[in-house]
Order: structure tokens, then C-alpha cells, then sequence
């Protein structure tokens, strides 16, 4: 991503659009979004990626990015 958030957000759409069924491109999305602090479109696209992929919900779990939204139950919801 490297700051290029723009052109970022374009790879990973297109990721969707051609692979949604593997959930990479909504984990992407998800990724732009918490960063750009938009947590609730954060929360809708990593919701559709932990649904595509088991290794995406494991991954959630712990990775770094998405710390300040595991403070909140909004977070946990999306797991049930």
C-alpha cells in the first residue's frame, strides 16, 4: 500500500471482482479502510473476507492493523 492508498484501493477492487470468492481483495479493502479510519467499511469488508477464508478470519485475529477495532465489540461481532 505504501501510502498510494488511491491506486491501492483499485488493486484490491479489481481483486474482488475477479477473485471474491477467496476473500484477499475485501481484506485489502478492509486494510485501506482502517487506516483511512473508517471503521465501519472496515468492518463491512473484513466481515465478507472472514466469511470467504478461514486463514483471512485467523489472520484478523491477530494482525496488527486492526488493533484498535478488537477494542470494540463491533469487532467481535463480525466473528459470530
Amino acid at each position: 500500500m505504501s501510502g498510494d492508498y488511491a491506486n491501492a484501493s483499485i488493486s484490491f477492487e479489481e481483486s474482488v471482482t475477479a477473485g471474491r470468492s477467496f476473500g484477499y481483495g475485501y481484506y485489502g479493502l478492509a486494510l485501506l479502510a482502517v487506516v483511512s479510519g473508517q471503521d465501519e467499511v472496515a468492518l463491512i469488508h473484513l466481515k465478507q473476507a472472514i466469511d470467504k477464508s478461514e486463514v483471512l478470519y485467523q489472520k484478523a485475529l491477530i494482525d496488527p492493523e486492526f488493533e484498535e477495532l478488537r477494542q470494540t465489540q463491533a469487532f467481535f461481532e463480525i466473528f459470530k
